[in-house]
């Protein structure tokens, strides 16, 4: 997979010999199923790599948590700027936890946060389920639910 992606030797070598490479490999792979674009595979390849080199010390069944992540990502993006790799932590920072969250995810390694209480969660079924024929879509039914359950907490 690597060496479809990169084309000098030296970085296709830096991701083959890179830790967890096979499940990199395959997490890219299937990336590339769903339709990714090449330039966003390219950025998670990079960041998975990042990923995986931070994650290397700690135990295979080690599994993590957002915060966990959030302070990993935090970390690496000032390490970023340090070595003037970024003139700013903040889309290092987005960019890593997004994409360590994803990865951490697929590989089994993370855990969800504690869900909190949903108020009308009820209602917000109901109406989710009454509106299902008009949106089809799965994904748009989601979307919907999390944008009223998101404005009914704001509230």
């Amino acid at each position: 997979m690597f060496d479809q992606l990169f084309r000098y030797p030296g970085v296709v070598r830096r991701h083959r010999d890179a830790p967890i490479a096979h499940e990199r490999a395959t997490y890219l792979a299937s990336l590339v199923t769903r339709g990714i674009a090449p330039a966003t595979l390219l950025k998670y390849a990079r960041y998975c790599l990042a990923v995986a080199h931070v994650v290397q010390p700690t135990p295979r069944d080690r599994v993590f948590t957002t915060a966990e992540i959030e302070i990993l990502a935090r970390t690496w993006a000032a390490g970023r700027v340090q070595h003037r790799r970024a003139a700013a932590p903040h889309w290092p920072h987005q960019h890593f936890r997004a994409i360590a969250t994803e990865f951490l995810k697929w590989l089994g390694r993370w855990t969800p946060p504690p869900t909190a209480a949903r108020p009308y969660a009820r209602e917000v079924d109901d109406f989710v389920a009454a509106e299902r024929d008009r949106l089809r879509s799965p994904s748009t039914c989601r979307i919907r639910r999390w944008q009223i359950e998101r404005f009914l907490s704001y509230l």
